[in-house]
């Protein structure tokens, strides 16, 4: 995440949600000419558990909701 400390990138605290029953803090990252894209946190371990940002779908020709979640962080030799 250190290369969101940029000037270029503009920070903003988006909504709080649950993902996968747990809470997870968001965080909206908007960079001029680029699409933004929301990080989502859990609250408690700080793991990043989800990501949503509009792509384009060419097929239908609209901007379409791109959802990612992140499962089974494990550690490999003491790191996440």
């Amino acid at each position: 995440l250190a290369p969101l400390k940029g000037k270029d990138f503009k920070l903003t605290k988006a909504d709080e949600i649950k993902v996968d029953g747990k809470a997870a803090v968001g965080l909206l990252v908007a960079r001029k000419g680029n699409r933004d894209v929301k990080l989502y946190f859990d609250k408690e371990t700080h793991a990043l558990v989800k990501t949503e940002r509009k792509v384009r779908d060419l097929s239908e020709r609209k901007d379409i909701l791109e959802e990612m979640y992140f499962t089974n962080v494990k550690d490999v030799d003491g790191i996440k």
